[in-house]
């Protein structure tokens, strides 16, 4: 079972995933990844749980 939830202060909807309904933290080991929308909320796209290329010390470390 997923859990989602909405992340405030974003620019776009953005929605964290994780299996733990308790536990809505990034670095903890049930986070999955997030789901995020286009500006219109017409289209959305799904990353896994590694780094922003922008913030990833290597090239193992950036998401997909």
């Amino acid at each position: 079972m997923l859990t989602g939830k909405k992340r405030s202060m974003q620019t776009t909807s953005n929605y964290m995933i994780t299996i733990d309904q308790q536990k809505f933290e990034k670095d903890n080991s049930s986070y999955l990844g997030k789901v995020r929308s286009n500006f219109l909320g017409t289209e959305f796209e799904i990353f896994d749980s590694k780094e922003n290329p922008k913030k990833a010390n290597s090239k193992f470390d950036i998401r997909r």
